[in-house]
């Protein structure tokens, strides 16, 4: 979501800060995806396949959610620490129907953005493991 900042600021190319933010949003992405991983991993030898799939699926909903707030309320990771009687009473008013929809809407486009990646990753960790049994210790 940060591409919308993207303007030119001579002398450096506009192309050089495109290139430098995909570059950090595809660590990002990976590393994020790598713990996911990891995780869901434990909780499948722990829990089994259910309870791993339940964990990634939670987990990428609440990321989504987590960029809505970020994002378009412009709340930060840390006030939930700072002022969590104000973001809640935020997260609240926005439950309410008549912002439901774009909020749902926004969390659908970026989770299944997410679930595409981490399936995409997920898949090809698979195939180069040859569908291994989990173990938590990987």
């Amino acid at each position: 979501t940060d591409f919308v900042h993207l303007r030119p600021h001579p002398p450096v190319p506009l192309w050089f800060d495109i290139v430098l933010l995909q570059s950090f949003v595809w660590t990002g992405l990976l590393l994020g995806s790598l713990s996911l991983f990891l995780v869901q991993n434990a909780v499948i030898f722990r829990f089994g396949r259910i309870a791993g799939w339940l964990l990634v699926v939670s987990a990428i909903a609440l990321a989504a959610f987590g960029l809505y707030l970020g994002r378009v309320e412009r709340w930060n990771s840390w006030s939930i620490f700072s002022d969590p009687i104000t973001l809640f009473t935020d997260v609240a008013r926005h439950a309410r129907p008549p912002q439901r929809r774009s909020i749902f809407f926004f969390c659908l486009a970026h989770g299944s953005f997410f679930m595409i990646v981490y399936g995409s990753l997920y898949c090809l960790t698979r195939c180069a493991l040859g569908n291994a049994r989990p173990n938590p210790n990987v």
